[in-house]
């Protein structure tokens, strides 16, 4: 594997782990709200405008 190679797997990989850390945290917070406070018509999945 070349050098390029290289670093864009390591590009790859830091952006799945910084993917997977951010839905944690949305998920966790979204454990701490509970529910209710979601709202109707959302199933507990957070939007952003």
């Amino acid at each position: 594997m070349s050098a390029m190679e290289e670093g864009s797997m390591e590009i790859a990989l830091a952006a799945l782990v910084a993917a997977a850390v951010s839905a944690g945290v949305v998920l966790a917070m979204g454990r701490m709200r509970g529910p209710a406070a979601a709202g109707p018509g959302t199933a507990g999945t957070p939007r952003r405008s």
